[in-house]
């Protein structure tokens, strides 16, 4: 562009030099001079009005560098303030200044029933029971008797709202960490942060639960316990959930209605758990199922459950279907010799049929499909069909067991 505002400003300011018949000039020096200062007047007065446009732009460009420069210093000054202001607040947190939140209150909208959930056949209010009264009898039994709710603590508690089309939409409180559960302050340790979270989730169940008057609950063993980076650590931190469950049961009727190994979310287990065509895995799950029975049975636990979302097949011509079978057995039957022999519990084992979730072709696609594979390995003598009240949840108790062998009587699932 200067260039080209130097080519037009010659163009327009020098003189003709073509030569003029008959006439030779004679110039002095003072005449040249004079000259020289005209052009010279002349080029910069052709050369300003079109360098304007062209040096506004890189004036205007200068102007809002040095802006965000001085932004950019002012930030980081405030920046490093409030690291000092953190710094300090942490270091008073640590200097057991840190509040305890052992009783704070996740559920505050129940403060005004006086804690609980009340039966009021007229209320208005979304927090009252007007059909579901527990203490009143009918046909002998109170009616807590014959609905056995149950809270689902992966529904309740971690449900985060994800589906495999979108990213997680709930933000719970009880997901936050805080300082006086060790898992803040600057603390770096990933496995306290993790057992903090954990125990904050099981304050909020337990919570949730006394204000709904329930008394049974149900959960996988990752739900109440981050895995490990070990088997070890992974057994560890189950049984270290397991004595904070049993901390806050104690005084209450509150125990689970049954446990369960989560055999389906982990990446080792795509091919199934028990009929995995992998040894390895094979073993991993029977390992893992070994210490959530011996937890369920240590909450007092009425029941332990199975659920085979792995448990199938995709495509037939590449699966040995009567094999995978004979795994699927001899798994149970450890299984049941464990729960029954070892630690002598004496609840029914449940399998819980559901078709498709996520297998396309599962071997407890339904009752009749389960009842048959009891049947013919001659486990339905300890196993039932722990059959789901929805969809989505499911809670069997065996508490009156009239139907036949291989079914425990529905309970219905709060989540």
């Amino acid at each position: 562009s200067l260039l080209l505002v130097h080519a037009h400003a010659r163009a327009t300011t020098e003189p003709s030099r073509e030569p003029r018949e008959g006439k030779r000039r004679e110039d002095t020096g003072i005449r040249r001079d004079g000259d020289e200062r005209m052009r010279g007047a002349a080029y910069t007065s052709a050369c300003v009005p079109l360098l304007v446009p062209l040096l506004i732009p890189l004036l205007a460009a200068t102007f809002v560098t040095r802006q965000q420069q001085m932004v950019l210093a002012i930030t980081l000054s405030n920046n490093n303030n409030n690291n000092d202001g953190n710094n300090a607040a942490d270091a008073a947190l640590s200097d057991s200044s840190c509040p305890n939140d052992d009783a704070q209150e996740f559920f505050p909208s129940f403060t005004a029933t006086g804690g609980k959930v009340p039966y009021d056949p007229a209320a208005t209010s979304p927090f009252a029971f007007r059909h579901y009264n527990a203490s009143e009898v009918v046909l002998g039994r109170p009616m807590r008797e014959w609905l056995r709710f149950s809270v689902a603590y992966w529904h309740t508690i971690r449900n985060d709202g994800s589906d495999p089309f979108g990213a997680p939409t709930k933000a719970w409180p009880w997901d936050e960490a805080s300082c006086s559960d060790g898992a803040s302050n600057g603390n770096s340790d990933a496995a306290a942060g993790d057992m903090a979270v954990a125990k904050r989730r099981m304050r909020a169940m337990f919570e949730l639960m006394r204000k709904l008057g329930v008394e049974l609950w149900c959960f996988h063993d990752r739900d109440i316990a981050p895995k490990g980076t070990t088997l070890a650590e992974t057994n560890a931190n189950l049984d270290a959930m397991a004595d904070y469950a049993m901390q806050l049961q104690r005084g209450t009727n509150i125990r689970p209605l049954w446990g369960t190994a989560q055999l389906f979310a982990e990446p080792h287990y795509m091919s199934g758990a028990a009929t995995s065509p992998h040894v390895d895995v094979f073993i991993r799950a029977a390992a893992q199922v070994k210490k959530a029975m011996e937890v369920t049975h240590r909450l007092g636990g009425e029941n332990f459950n199975f659920w085979g979302g792995r448990e199938g097949y995709s495509y037939l011509p590449t699966t040995d279907l009567a094999q995978e079978r004979r795994h699927a057995a001899l798994f149970f039957k450890m299984a049941a010799d464990y729960w029954r022999r070892t630690l002598g519990a004496t609840g029914p084992l449940l399998i819980e049929p559901k078709p498709q979730e996520p297998m396309k072709h599962q071997y407890d696609w339904d009752v009749a499909t389960t009842a048959g594979f009891l049947r013919e390995f001659d486990l339905h003598h300890v196993f039932k069909a722990g059959l789901s009240s929805s969809s989505s949840s499911s809670s069997s108790s065996s508490s009156s067991s009239t139907a036949s062998s291989f079914f425990a009587s529905s309970s219905s699932s709060i989540s």
